[in-house]
């Protein structure tokens, strides 16, 4: 039966593996990002009608300057 320490030696490998693998996502990754151009009153009309809707909005223009899609 392995010991203790080998178990721990061996998942401390395989996580720095796992770790080192992982890449954040290149400021260029614009594709299907475009800038919603609403209105104040559109933005007012959404939000009455559809918050979740006005909130996804939001999202995605944050993602986007977040991403530098947009300045």
């Amino acid at each position: 039966m392995p010991s203790f320490r080998a178990c721990l030696t061996t998942i401390c490998v395989l996580l720095a593996f796992a770790i080192s693998g992982c890449q954040s996502t290149p400021a260029n990754s614009c594709a299907g990002f475009s800038k919603n151009n609403l209105s104040p009153a559109g933005t007012v009309a959404l939000i009455q009608a559809d918050r979740p809707g006005y909130e996804r909005v939001l999202g995605n223009d944050r993602n986007g300057a977040r991403r530098g899609c947009w300045n």
